[in-house]
């Protein structure tokens, strides 16, 4: 009787350590995740930044961001970058638009775009 309960609580401690093992790995991955996120929007802060006037050199990032569903498939010039906006001319039919960087996606970086789901 003693030996089993010795392998029960054997087989209950080694049960415990993987999933602590396993919690602290989701955290690690969970906290590269974040580490990737913020190099990625880093990039695409640079990109946008380079494709300060080319023409038609940037796009929305995602679908239905803008009231102007037209906007969705409109290529734009950057005409300067902020901190935290881009002022963005698409053109004589849409004209200058204030957009935040992170909506925004350069057309060289050849990146999807996605879509915009307002909850």
């Amino acid at each position: 009787m003693a030996k089993k309960q010795r392998q029960q609580s054997e087989i209950i401690s080694e049960y415990d350590g993987l999933v602590l093992e396993i919690k602290e790995l989701k955290a690690l991955v969970l906290s590269k995740n974040k580490q990737i996120a913020e190099l990625n929007d880093e990039l695409d802060r640079l990109q946008i930044t380079e494709a300060i006037g080319v023409s038609n050199g940037v796009r929305l990032r995602n679908r239905n961001w803008a009231n102007n569903r037209k906007l969705d498939s409109a290529l734009g010039t950057v005409l300067r970058v902020n901190r935290t906006r881009a002022v963005v001319d698409f053109g004589s039919e849409f004209g200058e638009w204030t957009i935040p960087v992170d909506q925004l996606l350069s057309v060289a970086s050849g990146r999807e775009q996605g879509v915009y789901i307002c909850l």
